[in-house]
């Protein structure tokens, strides 16, 4: 590679001309004004009205409205004046299951003080219980309290049987669990009952135990998972305290023997897939010679503990697991043989990072500040998001008995209705009629509300994450600048970010304004395609549908790219949004080859050594929550999980986010180093009048020398 950029000169007017030397040049220019002041005003002001919509969000809603359960009447239990009622009860449970219930529970609710503990059948019909259901409700509520839920409002002068009948009071009285402030029935309580009521009740409760085993196997797994999470939690804490810890030695370790850690990190990345994929088929082997041992999994979704065992006994499991890791694996090393000669360039590059890292060691630290902010971001955006959610209006349903279709018209089951006038024209007519809370609905604006908060997120969130950017880049800029790195400032992060949010706020809101357009255009086709599926499976609208998400998210990725680039040249020239991107842009395109060649394997490399440290925590983690290293005293402290696997996820998953932390610093050093190796290259020819600033290291694998080095070198 010449000193020259290697593009023809149709390609260099193309994309503008090269750049020319400035003897005034030595970094970041300090006189520099306010960019894109606009962009900033809109950004402001649309926080304003963020800030306005979650006053009103915070004023009209209640989310304990979302916590609690709500009755027929749109009470919330354990709120307010049913404080002391804080579960709600079901009259008849097995109506919930029924298939032609879309919203809601076609039964009446109300809050209890506490869930049964007893099972009762009070059948009409019943001769055994007849003296209980001729007592009026307030005889009965004194004699057998047990057995009484009924509607807050039901005439206490009347016969329990007429009560039943009318649905004010409960027909079925069952031994309860609390779930969520439910009052679910336990499944040997429907079973022990089915002897004692007719053959329709036995097909309603026989279809109401197949719901409520559902829901005991979903609370099942809830307790299952709380338990293990108990159990696990110091050793989640532990594993991501070690690839915090491995993470950050292994950046500072970088500054003195880069190339040894790159190799080290791509061989010890090949050596961890070769394991997996050779654990993988050994498994797949072991169970197929042992087919007694071997199991296959259920075809419908669960996630009961056995369908997972049978999951991690299927040979068919890690048959997969074995070829995606060989493939994975093979990819690999093709890459690597064919780029042999481009990671030495690579690792150059991530040498000089890796020095620039060392003389600012407080921006290894500094992303900690913009990932603070992005949690606030998200705490204010969930916080409106759910005091919006909760600010409704109650929504009622029509319930009405066949027999009562001609005195109730124009209601019929299922159609909505306002309480006083459905209590005036049918319920006076047809006392088992009912108008029952459905939901709390949502008005117009406040789905407006909702788009707005989502939006808000995302601009908050892309806006926070290149102010981390522009920061660093500032502050690594200065570094490649600086002839003799002994007179680097002090507080070059301080300086950076003064001067970022001095000047720049408003290039920030612009650039990611127009990844936050591009992201909400991404969720709303979601949601089209989400309808589209519900209404039409037409192949034609699949595709197009895919193209268009396609499409975005290339866009999206192409946005991020110019918008990373743009707040470097933003930082380093001060100029405002659009004219740093098209600058950035057409140096990055008079410098094609080298962006391919050298920033891609770059980043290619920094992707391995990430991915080597969340692997290695991940397979430590696998085999020591299914027991399986053969030490002593970790073998025996071993927690026994019911779910061994959900713990490695968490702590892969937190590993992965601590990781790229950690390495987003390196990835933004190499970004800007190199955008400032691609001006070194154009505007300085080694001559005495007009020297490269780049390091000696760097100008040895380009092939480039200073006639008379500078005297930093």
């Amino acid at each position: 590679m010449g000193g020259k950029s290697t593009d023809s000169n149709g390609d260099s007017r193309k994309y503008g001309e090269t750049l020319r030397y400035d003897p005034d040049f030595n970094g970041p220019i300090k006189n520099r004004s306010c960019t894109d002041v606009i962009c900033f005003a809109i950004f402001v002001t649309f926080i304003i009205l963020w800030i306005i919509l979650s006053i009103l969000a915070f004023r009209y809603g209640n989310p304990e409205m979302l916590a609690f359960p709500t009755d027929s009447e749109g009470n919330v239990c354990g709120e307010g004046k049913f404080q002391d009622r804080p579960y709600l009860y079901f009259f008849d449970l097995t109506q919930c299951a029924r298939p032609d219930v879309v919203f809601g529970c076609p039964t009446p609710q109300v809050c209890i003080q506490k869930c049964p503990t007893t099972t009762y059948a009070n059948i009409v019909s019943n001769p055994v219980d007849s003296v209980f259901l001729e007592l009026s409700l307030r005889d009965a509520k004194q004699s057998f309290p047990d057995r009484v839920i009924c509607k807050y409002n039901a005439d206490e002068n009347r016969k329990m049987k007429e009560l039943i009948g009318a649905d004010d009071c409960a027909k079925f009285i069952f031994d309860s669990d609390p779930l969520m402030g439910r009052c679910i029935p336990f499944f040997k309580a429907i079973n022990d009952i089915k002897g004692k009521v007719s053959e329709d009740d036995i097909g309603n409760l026989t279809k109401g135990s197949e719901f409520v085993g559902k829901l005991s196997d979903l609370k099942n797994i809830g307790e299952k998972l709380f338990a293990d999470f108990k159990l696990s939690w110091p050793i989640i804490v532990i594993a991501l305290l070690i690839s915090m810890i491995v993470s950050l030695l292994w950046i500072i370790i970088m500054r003195w023997i880069a190339w040894i850690m790159v190799w080290l990190s791509i061989f010890l990345f090949i050596g961890l897939l070769a394991v997996g994929c050779w654990y993988s088929f050994d498994r797949y082997i072991y169970l197929k010679n042992h087919p007694d041992e071997a199991t296959e999994p259920e075809k419908k979704l669960s996630f009961s503990k056995k369908t997972l065992e049978s999951y991690k006994h299927s040979k068919n499991t890690w048959l997969a697991f074995g070829i995606i890791s060989g493939v994975i694996l093979i990819i690999l090393l093709l890459l690597i043989i064919f780029l042999r000669n481009r990671i030495r360039l690579a690792i150059a590059l991530i040498q000089e990072s890796s020095k620039a890292v060392g003389s600012i060691m407080s921006s290894l630290f500094f992303p900690v500040f913009p990932f603070i902010l992005q949690l606030g971001v998200i705490a204010f955006w969930m916080a409106v998001a759910l005091h919006l959610s909760s600010a409704q209006f109650p929504k009622h349903y029509a319930i009405v008995p066949p027999s009562c279709d001609k005195v109730c018209q124009p209601y019929k089951n299922f159609v909505e209705c306002e309480v006083e006038k459905f209590n005036q024209t049918c319920k006076t007519k047809c006392p088992q009629a009912d108008c029952n809370f459905l939901k709390y609905d949502e008005h117009n604006i406040v789905t407006v509300g909702q788009v707005y908060n989502l939006f808000g997120l995302f601009w908050g969130i892309f806006f926070v994450t290149g102010l981390g950017e522009m920061v660093l880049a500032g502050a690594f800029a200065t570094w490649y600048w600086t002839f003799d790195k002994r007179n680097m400032p002090t507080f070059v992060i301080t300086a950076s970010f003064c001067r970022t949010f001095r000047y720049h706020l408003g290039s920030l809101a612009f650039g990611s304004l127009l990844i936050a357009i591009v992201r909400m255009i991404r969720v709303l086709l979601e949601y089209i395609d989400r309808k589209l599926k519900e209404y039409s499976d037409n192949v034609a609208t699949k595709i197009i549908m895919c193209c268009f998400k396609c499409c975005f998210w290339c866009l999206e990725k192409f946005l991020k790219f110019i918008n990373r680039n743009a707040y470097i040249m933003i930082s380093v020239y001060g100029k405002n949004f659009c004219v740093s991107a098209k600058n950035a842009f057409f140096l990055l395109m008079r410098n094609i080859a080298r962006v391919v060649v050298l920033d891609k394997v770059t980043d290619f490399l920094l992707f391995i050594g990430k991915m080597t440290v969340v692997a290695g925590v991940g397979v430590l983690s696998f085999f020591y929550f299914n027991g399986q290293i053969p030490v002593g005293y970790i073998k025996d402290h071993t927690p026994s999980l019911n779910y061994p696997v959900v713990p490695v996820v968490v702590i892969i998953i937190g590993s992965y986010a601590i990781a790229s932390c950690f390495f987003s610093v390196y990835s933004m050093a190499v970004d800007t180093l190199f955008l400032c190796f691609l001006e070194d290259c154009e505007m300085n020819d080694g001559s005495q009048e007009k020297p490269y600033r780049m390091s000696k290291n760097l100008m040895k694998i380009l092939g480039k020398k200073n006639l008379i080095d500078p005297k930093a070198e």
